[in-house]
């Protein structure tokens, strides 16, 4: 018979994962406490932690953490339960269906940003980027290759696909 008791992680083990989903996020050009937060969101228990357990949870400060869960919670990439400020205050991660719109609204935006970034290329006359047009230029292009990869992955359905770098 398989065991299928679940492992609590010790706080080692934590402190490591959280570690390296900051690293993750360095890597990305994202400030590495905010990695530490959120991986530490990812495997804590229970899922609704304080300011102060966070804290202790990543090395962090109370004030940073603070700070961290005030721009997570201001981009809907943490749910706050509880009044803001309060000491019995929660955050956690929010359930998967918050993600997937959360996501499906930011692929939105890129596609209304690739569309007007290329209206505007009419508008100033430089479609071919010499002038002012140059800078649309450039982040029509980028859109447009966000967008066509966001679009690749959705097609592929495949858990896990990755879009292809650029």
């Amino acid at each position: 018979m398989a065991d299928t008791a679940m492992h609590q992680p010790t706080r080692e083990e934590v402190a490591g994962y959280t570690d390296r989903v900051g690293q993750v996020f360095a890597a990305g050009d994202l400030p590495e406490a905010w990695g530490r937060v959120a991986g530490y969101l990812m495997v804590c228990d229970p899922e609704a932690q304080t300011v102060v357990q966070i804290s202790e949870g990543t090395r962090l400060s109370a004030e940073e953490v603070g700070g961290i869960l005030c721009a997570f919670a201001g981009a809907r990439a943490v749910q706050q339960n509880g009044e803001p400020g309060g000491r019995d205050t929660t955050f956690q991660i929010p359930p998967r269906a918050h993600w997937e719109e959360l996501f499906r609204k930011r692929a939105w935006m890129v596609r209304e940003l690739r569309d007007l970034t290329g209206a505007e290329l009419d508008l100033v006359h430089d479609r071919e980027g010499r002038g002012p047009g140059r800078r649309l230029r450039e982040l029509h292009d980028l859109y447009s290759r966000v967008a066509d990869g966001l679009e690749r992955a959705r097609e592929g359905g495949q858990p896990g696909a990755k879009v292809p770098p650029q």
